[in-house]
């Protein structure tokens, strides 16, 4: 087993990274559960930080990951 780090692609634009980050698991849950000034300033904030990481018509994040490795018994 080895770390593995890789730029993953979340969004055309800060905008659609933060549509795909704040409406998918733990993020949506968490916005629903407050109430819509709240929500939207954390849209704006998100999408502020994200501006950063435009590039080429693309929002890149870095991730990690674990790469596992296996052999089968012959």
């Amino acid at each position: 087993m080895a770390p593995a780090e890789a730029y993953g692609i979340w969004g055309r634009d800060a905008e659609d990274a933060t549509g795909f980050l704040l409406g998918s698991g733990p993020a949506r849950h968490l916005l629903g559960q407050v109430d819509d000034e709240t929500q939207e300033h954390a849209r704006q904030k998100l999408t502020g930080i994200l501006r950063s990481h435009e590039s080429d018509g693309a929002v890149r994040l870095r991730t990690g990951a674990w790469l596992v490795t296996a052999n089968r018994p012959s």
